[in-house]
């Protein structure tokens, strides 16, 4: 929420009375993505402070808009000054984390930048990137049941016209699609090598936690202390009782099945071997 550390400083206070005061909650655990003032947030929403991400379609009614908002998906396409100014922005934030933290490596969740690997990786050639491969059938589910959920926590979904929430999620689709189609095409083009892409099946993250975590830190290099080692060992372990409070909604409440998934995406479920 606030990458300038002097601000961090100013507002401190007022945040940290905020949480003491249990008014730090920005989006509860029901939605199907808790936010707080105090809980770890993708890296992505960085891109929000300068208007660059698919983000804004979600957390502001623009997504309700005729506007198709397809120069916020194609990132790699924008014109060279746009995306120097946008990455230049992203690594400055990343300096103020590490000089805040005293760490010489920072993890990133950027889920909607594969659609920016390229610029990405002019501007961090030496990144390591996991990639982590879910069923298009369990990944796009989920992700429009969130979005949806999250509509309703905002605005309510009774405030909301309904054909306008429809060409939302056939426009969602239509870009989850091609998220795909795009980060596999980069992948087959060679654009990565053996050491600086790791794919990780999300089976491995639920079947054994700890062993995929593992994979991770070896293959990016991290260090971490005992002390790091043994907070993931206790949310490992805590992940095991995890009990899904928000509902995943079938395909067919978002005008899909899948059949049409299938088709649009057969080739992610042959490369990965997920069941048709």
């Amino acid at each position: 929420m606030l990458p300038s550390l002097l601000l961090r400083k100013i507002a401190g206070p007022i945040i940290k009375w905020r949480i003491r005061a249990d008014k730090g909650v920005l989006f509860p655990k029901e939605v199907g993505h808790e936010a707080s003032l105090d809980s770890i947030e993708e890296e992505e929403l960085l891109f929000m402070h300068v208007a660059n991400t698919q983000f804004m379609t979600l957390l502001t009614p623009l997504g309700f808009s005729s506007w198709d908002s397809a120069e916020l998906v194609y990132c790699d396409q924008r014109p060279e000054r746009l995306r120097k100014q946008t990455l230049h922005f992203f690594k400055r934030c990343l300096r103020r984390q590490i000089h805040n933290r005293g760490k010489p490596q920072v993890v990133a969740k950027l889920n909607y930048s594969g659609m920016r690997l390229r610029s990405l990786l002019e501007e961090f050639p030496d990144a390591k990137l996991v990639y982590i491969t879910r069923s298009p059938y369990d990944a796009i589910a989920s992700h429009l049941s969130l979005h949806r959920s999250m509509f309703d926590h905002q605005w309510g979904l009774a405030n909301i016209p309904a054909g306008r929430l429809q060409r939302y999620f056939a426009r969602r689709y239509r870009y989850d699609v091609a998220f795909y189609r795009y980060v596999e095409n980069l992948i087959e083009e060679g654009l990565f090598d053996a050491s600086q892409l790791m794919v990780l099946p999300y089976q491995a993250l639920t079947e054994d936690r700890e062993k995929a975590v593992r994979a991770v830190v070896e293959f990016t290099g991290l260090k971490l202390s005992d002390d790091a080692w043994r907070q993931i060992g206790e949310q490992c372990r805590a992940q095991g009782h995890y009990h899904r409070e928000h509902q995943v909604l079938p395909l067919e409440d978002f005008g899909l099945s899948k059949q049409r998934i299938a088709q649009d995406l057969g080739f992610v479920f042959k490369k990965y071997g997920f069941p048709l």
